[in-house]
């Protein structure tokens, strides 16, 4: 579920600002794989990747882990 989640809060952030994969590994500082992985629900990032992932998003935690 935390992948589908990444992967939309990502989409639906790129209306305001462009964001893709390679953007939002950038920004994590994190390699573009990384967040490949995340998405295709590969990997689950780690509770520091989640906080990061918040931030950049702008979006909670708990957001990011809902199902």
């Amino acid at each position: 579920m935390i992948a589908s989640n990444i992967t939309r809060i990502r989409e639906r952030h790129t209306v305001t600002i462009p964001m893709r994969q390679i953007d939002l590994a950038r920004a994590l500082g994190v390699a573009p794989c990384v967040v490949c992985n995340w998405e295709n629900d590969k990997i689950n990032p780690n509770a520091e990747s989640l906080v990061k992932l918040s931030h950049v998003l702008g979006v909670t935690v708990d957001e990011l882990l809902k199902e």
